[in-house]
């Protein structure tokens, strides 16, 4: 048999990975400049809705791509499938986005240099901006989780063979995700580095989806109790927001975080034995 077409082959197959991961970014930052366009500083209802049904019917070619495409050219693809998930599995995944939220604010807090060199300032809502913020918060819980898993980690790291590589290129992506989050490039990547573990670990793009999405949901409802003057959410002057809980509260949120992730745990240790 002849192989004179192999090394070509897989030039080729090289080429059209780096196209398609070339692609899932190009398709991501264009539906954000789309969105943009469509929703600005004082946009009504109707704008914002319609740059969330643009964002919708993007991301449902995302889908074809990945589900339709990628899974038939390449067989590496195969590895990340969507599966359901238990009822301690999603326990797990919330208590994570608890202590994320938790720790990695703090984390930026300590690292800038605390009280004795940061100045944090109340976050006030008007009546008109909380509502706005609210209505920002559905994309942020329902459609980015989604469109940033599966163009900034699912559909590149699902063209890669070999855990390696695949470790490299989530490695990179998570820091392009950082800088990507002008106002939080810490957070951020503390944040990508754990869903890139998830994903690698379970194979399954629905845990890194579900975690991003209950991180975002978190600090809505962060948001939400600072309007109502449940806690305090603050502003570093010039930068973007961090909440910082009191003692007390962040030892209660650590212990139900706790609580959260424990039955997941022990039923994966009660399986390994079995």
């Amino acid at each position: 048999m002849d192989n004179s077409f192999e090394p070509n082959r897989e030039k080729q197959h090289n080429f059209l990975k780096t196209i398609i991961i070339i692609l899932s970014f190009g398709m991501l930052f264009g539906i954000n400049v789309l969105s943009m366009l469509i929703v600005k500083d004082e946009s009504s209802f109707f704008q914002v809705m319609l740059g969330n049904l643009a964002e919708i019917a993007a991301l449902v070619g995302v889908f074809v791509l990945w589900a339709k495409v990628l899974h038939r050219v390449f067989p590496s693809a195969n590895d990340f499938r969507f599966r359901k998930l238990t009822i301690y599995q999603v326990m797990m995944y919330l208590g994570i986005a608890l202590l994320s939220l938790v720790f990695v604010y703090r984390l930026l807090y300590w690292i800038r240099g605390g009280a004795a060199h940061v100045t944090l300032v109340p976050v006030i809502y008007s009546r008109t901006e909380f509502q706005e913020d609210m209505l920002a918060s559905i994309h942020a819980v329902l459609i980015a989780p989604v469109l940033e898993e599966m163009c900034f980690r699912i559909i590149p790291v699902s063209v890669i063979k070999t855990g390696k590589n695949r470790i490299v290129l989530l490695a990179i992506l998570a820091v392009v995700f950082a800088l990507m989050h002008t106002s939080n490039h810490l957070g951020a990547l503390v944040d990508a580095t754990v869903f890139c573990i998830l994903l690698l670990v379970t194979h399954n793009p629905l845990s890194s989806i579900l975690c991003h999405a209950f991180g975002n949901l978190l600090k809505m409802i962060a948001n939400v109790l600072s309007y109502f003057n449940v806690t305090e959410v603050n502003m570093v002057e010039g930068r973007g927001t961090i909440i910082i809980f009191s003692t007390p509260v962040t030892l209660i949120i650590f212990a139900m975080a706790v609580a959260l992730i424990l039955p997941a745990v022990l039923k994966a240790i009660q399986k390994s034995k079995s």
